[in-house]
């Protein structure tokens, strides 16, 4: 590991970009690789200088370098946050990237973004929520996809400030368009993070008197659709109908004048639906 730092400190590009590249792999699977190399001395100064480093290769391989520490959940709660990885990054991605450091560096943002991470308030307060959003638009499925998973993982247990923040930029003609995607992982995101924005009680009601119908349409046109039964479950998964709470029958009876009653007996013959039924 050591030797390999060296190679980082050294000024040839080529040689920062292949250390990089090779710390990236090292640390792709392992967290006690990864740890170790986190924990090699002077090692995240350097990820954090090779990100501002005038070479673009150099710039992508600092980058993939940190998308693969960030798996580690032990650092990204100390050691990412001793160094603000996060301000490089976002300066790289709002600075016009291309579309491989953009597709890198936001898969990383999805590791950053995660409820326990303490980069996630610096990075609301920089514009994340709005790039994030930027992403979703994109001809690329890749940052589509990242663009949605890290929404749905800052949308995790959030404050309601934060959802809200989420739903405006975003805008529900977007979300619609999302769960229209050609990629099913895109859609399968696209709830998830509908069902994080509806998740606790009270941020479900605030929420639902805003947008109820474009959220209850939402999933009629997920149950309706010619969706793969994991789509579907995770449509049903969406905490609409808890029992006991504020607004819980009015929501019920909306669904049934939008026809989920005709679209679950569609669902229960499906072939491929068969695990839901116990659902």
């Amino acid at each position: 590991m050591s030797s390999l730092a060296e190679i980082v400190n050294c000024p040839s590009a080529a040689a920062k970009q292949g250390a990089f590249k090779c710390f990236a792999s090292l640390g792709a699977n392992d967290e006690d690789i990864r740890k170790r190399i986190i924990e090699t001395h002077g090692l995240m100064v350097h990820v954090v200088n090779g990100m501002n480093n005038p070479e673009p290769s150099v710039r992508l391989a600092a980058v993939r370098c940190l998308h693969s520490l960030s798996r580690s959940v032990q650092q990204l709660r100390t050691t990412f946050q001793d160094h603000s990885v996060w301000r490089p990054l976002m300066q790289l991605l709002t600075d016009s990237p291309g579309t491989e450091l953009l597709t890198v560096g936001s898969s990383t943002l999805c590791n950053l973004l995660l409820e326990f991470s303490p980069a996630k308030e610096p990075m609301l307060d920089q514009g994340a929520v709005e790039m994030l959003c930027s992403l979703t638009k994109r001809p690329e499925a890749a940052l589509r996809l990242n663009g949605i998973w890290a929404l749905m993982n800052m949308a995790f247990q959030a404050e309601h400030k934060v959802k809200q923040r989420i739903l405006c930029c975003l805008g529900t003609e977007q979300m619609f368009r999302l769960l229209s995607d050609p990629d099913t992982r895109v859609i399968m995101k696209t709830l998830g993070l509908l069902r994080n924005l509806l998740s606790t009680r009270h941020h479900i009601d605030a929420i639902m008197s805003e947008y109820s119908s474009q959220v209850m349409q939402a999933v009629i046109v997920v149950l309706e659709g010619s969706y793969p039964a994991e789509v579907k479950e995770q449509a049903l998964s969406g905490n609409l109908v808890w029992r006991g709470e504020a607004g819980c029958a009015a929501r019920q009876a909306r669904l049934a004048e939008l026809g989920v009653l005709r679209a679950l007996k569609l669902l229960r013959q499906r072939q491929d639906a068969a695990h839901l039924h116990d659902k």
